[in-house]
């Protein structure tokens, strides 16, 4: 049987027997795979040491099960590692993408705005403005996860009659109905808690359309404290619509880490 090889990176890694792992991978032309290690875990193996996260791979695997078998795994490089506050922001993302994304459904363009953010998060760690900026960070890369997945609708424009959207106007936003302009009556709605049904201002959607412009521009556009929490707000509502009532377990550490 043919071998087939990708870059990948690793989102996650479980026991699998007495000397093997199960390996969920993301791979950049096929998509997420699950792989078994065989013997990854004997201390002489190959691929222990290799198989973690936010680490670049050349991995090479064959079969047509469900689990694939991971034949080879080389170091790519180029990739910072992730270190202090960096760490549990990259597990977050590793997370939503083993719940949003479908196995062998490839999404290239998913695959290197991980690569670009997990860079980001590393080069700000590293300038000491990691938690500074881990938050908007975050959200454009929901925001481009969503909208990439088709979960999103286009932030820059009303959905029915594609009228662009005004800075000064308030928005109801839902992953159905997509962007609708509230009634005039609706703008002191703005910040109300009705999770998927809430008032969002005109410039925090402007501000999540830019998402997909230059990282650093797309965060910058972000960290205005208002535009912060209203793009929190509506991204965990979409992101909720996918993902059902299943806690991440990511995002509640870094909440229990918050408190202490």
């Amino acid at each position: 049987m043919n071998a087939l090889s990708d870059r990948a990176l690793v989102l996650h890694v479980m026991p699998w027997r007495e000397t093997s792992l199960i390996v969920e991978a993301f791979t950049r032309d096929h998509g997420r795979i699950g792989m078994i290690a065989k013997g990854a875990r004997r201390p002489r193996s190959a691929l222990r040491g290799l198989l973690q996260p936010f680490q670049l791979l050349d991995l090479r695997w064959t079969g047509k099960a469900e689990l694939r078998t991971l034949i080879s795994a080389e170091w790519v490089g180029g990739l910072a590692m992730l270190s202090g506050s960096a760490i549990m922001p990259g597990f977050y993302l590793n997370e939503l993408m083993v719940r949003l994304l479908p196995r062998e459904d490839a999404h290239p363009v998913v695959f290197d705005d991980v690569l670009a953010t997990l860079g980001l998060l590393a080069r700000q760690e590293m300038e000491g403005r990691g938690r500074e900026l881990t938050e908007p960070i975050l959200r454009r890369f929901e925001c481009n996860l969503l909208r990439e997945l088709g979960y999103a609708p286009h932030f820059d424009r009303e959905t029915e009659g594609g009228q662009p959207v005004m800075a000064d106007q308030s928005y109801q936003v839902t992953a159905h109905s997509g962007v609708v302009r509230a009634a005039p009556m609706a703008a002191d709605s703005v910040g109300s808690s009705a999770v998927g049904s809430d008032y969002i201002h005109g410039r925090t959607l402007l501000a999540l359309a830019r998402s997909q412009q230059s990282i650093e521009d797309a965060v910058h556009a972000l960290e205005d404290p208002e535009i912060a929490a209203e793009s929190k707000r509506l991204l965990r509502a979409l992101l909720g619509q996918q993902l059902g009532d299943d806690e991440l377990q990511s995002r509640q550490v870094m909440r229990d880490l918050v408190r202490i």
